[in-house]
């Protein structure tokens, strides 16, 4: 290498060494200004939602639940908190933003509070660790679950697309109910709301009915399809009848017919009948639909061979009802829920040590932990116990954890 080029290309590094400086330093005050508008909109927000109309309870108090602090990859929101909750944030600005947020939570409104953390997490793609572990172990758990209930081939044998929904929501509903943990929240909406269910629910259609089957029927939405015997697509619309992904003819839910009706043709049906005037067409097919005869009433007005339903997908995909859908999801609300909660609850244990501590005198001989009433396992066996003086119990104990401590004497 020359001297010549040696030269040119200690200019040009230095030249690029100083550039990156200078965009770093614009960065940092573009983010810090950004923090700052931020803030500003957050306190206009606090005092709106901190009003006594809004926060009845009239809580204003802040525990102290220590400086943020990098652990790895993640973002330590609380560290002096019994239970600690992480977090994964692309810089500072936005991990201290949401600590922000949830310091305010304490003088707002529940629901309010809520929604402005949702905002954070979404706005900032903003992951908490705790959450994240806990759907990987209870949704392993619910589809391990489902998946031995899908062997059996006449579990939906026969079923209209409403029966097939309900039985769907009821195993799924038994299966959670059954958890030793129980979080705060909504666990149905966390578990099949969550965000890898849609590339999950795709690869398990394309393993088990193949990707010809499995592409056709996700593009079609769940409901009603008149399909006549030359139409192109009638074969593959058969094809999902015998996978029990479709019910055709006399098998088709009908209340969803019903509503494929007008209300002449409602009232077409029963005009031999003393049914008294509707007031619109939600009463009419309440009233008609129940009828004994309804499908043989309908086979006047419809031509059964040609109809074909969609039906929501088998219990074991557990396909979520948000696929396709961009922006909020139930998983967004009840996983912000669960920080919140578990948030305020770790301070509230802060404070109330603190408390017992200027209070403590020799007649207190231990504590227990006081579970709600509608606990999980874990926290009741938790608080069938009773401990040492010098054991002081460590709550929130799991991820929205409803228990607190009390005194023994």
């Amino acid at each position: 290498m020359t001297p010549v080029t040696i030269i040119i290309a200690v200019v040009l590094l230095g030249g690029s060494l100083i550039f990156f400086r200078s965009n770093s330093k614009q960065y940092h005050a573009s983010r810090a200004a950004h923090h700052e508008q931020r803030s500003a909109e957050r306190e206009k927000r606090k005092a709106k939602a901190s009003s006594p109309e809004a926060n009845p309870d009239g809580k204003t108090s802040t525990p102290d639940t220590g400086e943020l602090t990098r652990v790895g990859k993640w973002w330590l929101l609380n560290p002096k908190s019994p239970f600690p909750l992480h977090i994964k944030a692309r810089d500072e600005f936005v991990a201290r933003e949401l600590k922000a947020t949830l310091d305010d939570s304490y003088s707002i409104y529940s629901s309010e509070a809520v929604r402005m953390v949702m905002e954070v997490m979404l706005a900032n793609s903003i992951v908490c660790k705790e959450v994240e572990e806990y759907v990987k172990i209870y949704k392993s758990k619910l589809l391990a679950k489902l998946e031995s209930l899908s062997s059996d081939p006449h579990l939906f044998t026969g079923t209209t697309g409403r029966d097939t929904r309900k039985i769907r929501r009821e195993i799924i509903e038994e299966t959670i109910s059954a958890f030793d943990i129980q979080p705060y929240c909504k666990i149905s909406d966390l578990l099949l709301g969550h965000k890898d269910n849609a590339e999950e629910a795709d690869q398990y259609f394309k393993k088990k009915y193949g990707r010809k089957t499995a592409a056709f029927y996700l593009s079609k939405p769940q409901g009603l399809y008149h399909i006549p015997i030359d139409d192109p697509e009638r074969e593959a619309f058969e094809n999902l009848t015998t996978l029990h992904l479709a019910a055709a003819g006399r098998k088709a839910d009908p209340f969803k017919i019903l509503e494929a009706l007008d209300m002449d043709e409602i009232r077409g049906l029963v005009k031999d009948l003393n049914f008294s005037k509707f007031k619109d067409k939600a009463e009419a097919i309440n009233a008609v639909e129940p009828l004994p005869d309804i499908k043989d009433r309908l086979s006047e007005v419809v031509k059964y061979k040609e109809i074909f339903e969609i039906l929501p997908p088998p219990v074991d995909s557990l396909i979520s009802e948000t696929i396709g859908n961009s922006g909020k999801s139930p998983f967004d609300y009840e996983a912000a829920k669960l920080v919140t909660h578990t948030y305020q609850k770790g301070g509230e244990a802060i404070t109330e040590r603190e408390e017992f501590t200027r209070r403590e005198n020799e007649s207190v001989k231990g504590w227990k932990v006081i579970a709600s009433k509608n606990c999980c396992q874990h926290c009741y066996e938790l608080s069938r116990k009773r401990f040492r003086k010098e054991d002081y119990p460590k709550t929130p104990v799991h991820i929205g954890c409803r228990c607190s401590v009390s005194l023994v004497y």
